[in-house]
């Protein structure tokens, strides 16, 4: 049996933790407050952003098992910097994961959003990338030369 938590806090967790009988529930939590939450028994992530950063996310579980937290602090920064990002286009998840999917050329990118989402104007998708390309992330960056894409200089 599992729970995941969406758009929770940490005062959430720690009372839905004191309030469970059962000790055999995982817990999967959000990825803003995941440091305290996996700490207090969180069992992993449920994070949208990790359909882009799959290996980052995994890295940040990694590293948090190996309780290096320094290096954690780094990748936490940086999914962090990237989920700000992303928050602009945020009226609807589908809208900025099927635009990242499509520059990035990752699988399920081509074609379009169902009912009753759409695509923004290619001007917009464009200035996505842009604004994508340049944060800086190893795995975007990764993935931009996979699809052939140019990274802007920083």
């Amino acid at each position: 049996m599992a729970v995941n938590l969406s758009g929770v806090g940490t005062d959430y967790f720690i009372e839905l933790k004191g309030l469970m009988r059962r000790q055999d529930v995982q817990v999967y939590v959000p990825f803003p407050d995941s440091f305290y939450m996996l700490q207090l028994g969180g069992t992993g992530l449920i994070a949208m952003e990790a359909n882009i950063l799959p290996k980052t996310f995994r890295r940040y579980l990694d590293l948090f098992e190996l309780k290096k937290f320094e290096e954690l602090a780094l990748i936490y920064s940086d999914v962090n910097r990237f989920i700000r990002y992303v928050r602009r286009w945020q009226s609807s998840t589908p809208r900025w994961l099927k635009m990242a999917m499509r520059i990035l050329k990752i699988p399920g990118g081509e074609g379009g959003l169902r009912e009753p989402y759409r695509m923004p104007p290619d001007q917009e998708v464009e200035k996505f990338a842009d604004g994508l390309l340049r944060l800086g992330l190893p795995e975007i960056e990764e993935q931009a030369r996979a699809a052939g894409l140019k990274i802007p200089q920083l």
